[in-house]
């Protein structure tokens, strides 16, 4: 028969197995519920402004008219005359807004690289040291200016190569 030191300490080595697994498990799991719902009621929003077709166009890197956004991720909203970006966080609030006559080029570069780190082999094994990114370039030139612009959105992750070209395919549908 058990003692009651020996039931003390099972009890007390559940509580810190329980304690462990909350920030682990639990919270993380709670985030990514709270980040999807949150980019459900955004895509929400922007889709009330009159959007043609809205989706994620991945993370901003850089090159848009208006570019106080970098890094944040962003979605596009086709209307009938220019690409308009919002982020997803704060998605009624226009960034920028390409006009259609003005693009040029879309296309996708793929920018994955492979690097090694003790805490990625220690993570996902050495398969797990290739970083996968594409980025998706909008080349256009407004009437304003004499410069050829690019603008950048970066996706990364597994489903990074499968996300740009879905996004190239639907923006290209809506260039003349």
């Amino acid at each position: 028969m058990a003692s009651n030191q020996e039931n003390i300490e099972v009890l007390v080595l559940l509580a810190v197995s329980i304690i462990i697994l909350i920030p682990l498990v639990i919270m993380p799991a709670i985030k990514k519920r709270r980040q999807a719902r949150e980019r459900a009621l955004a895509l929400q929003a922007v889709i009330a402004l009159g959007g043609v077709n809205t989706f994620p166009i991945g993370r901003y890197q850089g090159g848009l008219p208006t570019n106080d956004e970098v890094g944040k991720d962003m979605l596009v909203s086709v209307t009938g005359d220019a690409f308009v970006f919002y982020p997803y966080q704060r998605s009624a609030i226009e960034v920028s807004r390409i006009p259609l006559s003005a693009i040029n080029e879309i296309s996708i570069s793929d920018k994955t690289s492979t690097y090694i780190t003790p805490v990625g082999i220690m993570s996902y094994g050495l398969f797990g040291s290739t970083y996968t990114k594409y980025d998706l370039v909008i080349a256009y030139k407004l009437a304003n200016s004499q410069l050829q612009e690019k603008a950048i959105f970066r996706f990364m992750g597994g489903k990074a190569k499968q996300q740009s070209s879905q996004a190239v395919d639907e923006l290209k549908k809506y260039i003349h």
